[in-house]
Parts: C-alpha cells; sequence; structure tokens
C-alpha cells in the first residue's frame, strides 16, 4: 500500500516550523479579485462560470497584478493569503480556457497542474508547486487544504471574498468548519461504527498527524455538531475510518 501512496498521492513534504500569524507590513490589494468572487460564487461555494467569462478581463488584470507582486514586503500570514489567492485564481482562469470540460481531470495533464505557466511575484511556477512547495513546504497549515480549490464537487466550497493576511487564521478556521458542516463529507454509521470522511483526510493524513497528532484530533477540534462530536469521543477505540470517494465534477453551480 505505501507504493501507492508514493504514486499516486500528494507528496510528503518537510514543513517548517508552526505559521507565526502576526500580522505586519504591507498588504496586497485583492479588491478586483474580491469583486469578482462577490458576483460570481454561491452561498455553497459554487461558481457560475458563464458569469465568470464575461469577467475574464478583469481576472486577467488581476492575474498580472500577482505577476509584479513584492514577496519581501509581506508578513507571513499575508504571503500565504496572496498564495492562496493566486492558487484559486489561476484555478478559475485555467477553467476558463477549458470551456468544455466537465471535471478538472478532463484536462490534459500536461496542462492542468503541472504546467508552469502562471506568473506570481516574477516567478513562473505551476499550480503543483504552488501548492506543495511554496504553501505546503513554507508554512506548516493544515488549514489550507479547507481553503485551495481545484474548481471541483468535493473541493472546500469557494470563499466568496479573498483571503487577508490580518484575518487569516479566522477565515481558515471557519473554512474548516464549514466543510465539516457538510454530510457529504463526514458521516457516521452508528451500526457499523464507521467514519465516512472526505478523501481530502486520506491524502493529507501526515499533515493532519502533524497538526493535531492525528485525523481524529483534528476532526474533533474543528467539528461544530456537538451531537456527532458526541458520539465520536464516546467510540473513539472503536471507529474506523472510510474516505468518500471524491467527486471530481466541475463546481459549476449551473449543474
Amino acid at each position: 500500500m505505501e507504493w501507492f501512496r508514493v504514486w499516486f498521492y500528494p507528496p510528503q513534504v518537510s514543513q517548517t516550523k508552526k505559521l507565526d500569524y502576526q500580522f505586519y507590513g504591507e498588504s496586497f490589494s485583492h479588491i478586483r479579485y474580491e469583486r469578482i468572487l462577490k458576483r460570481v460564487v454561491d452561498k455553497k461555494g459554487k461558481v457560475d462560470y458563464k458569469k465568470l467569462s464575461s469577467l475574464e478581463k478583469e481576472l486577467d488584470i488581476y492575474i498580472s497584478e500577482l505577476k509584479v507582486a513584492s514577496l519581501e514586503k509581506y508578513s507571513s500570514p499575508e504571503k500565504l493569503a496572496l498564495f492562496i489567492n493566486a492558487y484559486n485564481s489561476f484555478t478559475l482562469k485555467l477553467m476558463l480556457e477549458w470551456p468544455n470540460a466537465r471535471s478538472i481531470q478532463e484536462i490534459p495533464k500536461i496542462k492542468r497542474w503541472e504546467d508552469p505557466k502562471w506568473n506570481l511575484a516574477n516567478n513562473k511556477i505551476s499550480l503543483y508547486t504552488l501548492e506543495h512547495k511554496w504553501i505546503r513546504e513554507n508554512f506548516s497549515e493544515t488549514l489550507i487544504h479547507f481553503a485551495l480549490v481545484c474548481a471541483s464537487n468535493s473541493c472546500p466550497g469557494l470563499k466568496n471574498t479573498a483571503y487577508t493576511g490580518q484575518n487569516l487564521k479566522k477565515e481558515l478556521e471557519e473554512q474548516a468548519r464549514l466543510f465539516l458542516k457538510d454530510p457529504k463529507n463526514i458521516r457516521l454509521d452508528l451500526d457499523k461504527n464507521i467514519l465516512s470522511v472526505s478523501e481530502i483526510f486520506d491524502w493529507y493524513r501526515e499533515d493532519f498527524g502533524k497538526e493535531e497528532g492525528s485525523v481524529m484530533s483534528f476532526i474533533l477540534k474543528y467539528l461544530d455538531d456537538m451531537n456527532l462530536r458526541e458520539e465520536l469521543e464516546k467510540r473513539s477505540s472503536k471507529i474506523r475510518f472510510e474516505y468518500i470517494p471524491y467527486d471530481w465534477g466541475k463546481n459549476d453551480s449551473s449543474l
């Protein structure tokens, strides 16, 4: 099974010390991007891609602004907020470039996550590099898995406001709690003591383990459903995990 994880799962990374959320210095302006999000993202975090296509020029301008960002000006939370917004905006642009794709998986692999076509702070990078090198390796923060959105139904919902360094911890924690409120991401079979959860918890189980000691500990920390929490705590020694198959269908609000 270990060989399967090496070949088909996201890479393990050597993470740095815990993210310091102290905010200082300058902020990068995400106003243009936030205006777009407010117009195209619904309450469930899905995207109106038809409407987004009419705003593509605005999105292009924002992406061009990311190109000239000066990272040395920003504190750690401001950098991470910038990287998350960049990842999500690049993904939106990618989906516009492939309008007939019903899933990001239908985009040829060479043009999908590993294409170094994006320019961030005058660095040509791929979505893979941005997620696993720039973000996961430099910021030991498991909550990012509820903020990075790969345009799929089983992804966390896309927030309709931009992430900010000043409020980043609160914003990320809210996203984790929203994810764990959705029964499509977590459900308990009381008869079989099986907790079914999103595959995100399987793919990044090492990250969750580093954060809270285990996937279960992480879930209990951010789970708002008190009844479910009580059952999990009561049955903790009996619970077996199963992972809900990922729905890679496009997170299109019109579908």
